[in-house]
């Protein structure tokens, strides 16, 4: 999820992804929770484009796949929705309550 969010924000940003690392070959609890945080953090800045630039400008992605910076922003929350709904099941399978049903949010 780290990767993806450094892809999609960086081209909505028209900036080269500032991350080289592999985040799916990382294994520590700590390193991982780092990734993800600057990860969201960074996508921050792509979130904040004022709605004429968000629906009008135009970003390429995976060579052929075009659409407005909004359309990429949105397929970022959908990507990063599914990762969630894996987590989910995975705490539901451990006999976990995950974030989201715990209340309070």
């Amino acid at each position: 999820m780290a990767n993806a969010n450094y892809l999609f924000c960086s081209t909505v940003k028209a900036e080269k992804n500032p991350s080289t690392a592999d985040f799916e070959k990382t294994t520590s609890k700590a390193d991982l929770v780092k990734a993800i945080k600057d990860a969201f953090a960074y996508c921050d800045g792509a979130y904040q484009m004022s709605d004429t630039k968000a629906n009008t400008e135009q970003v390429t992605f995976f060579g052929s796949m075009t659409g407005s910076r909004l359309w990429a922003l949105m397929f970022n929350v959908a990507h990063n929705s599914e990762h969630y709904g894996n987590l989910v099941t995975y705490f539901r399978l451990k006999g976990m309550v995950p974030p989201s049903s715990q209340g309070g949010m």
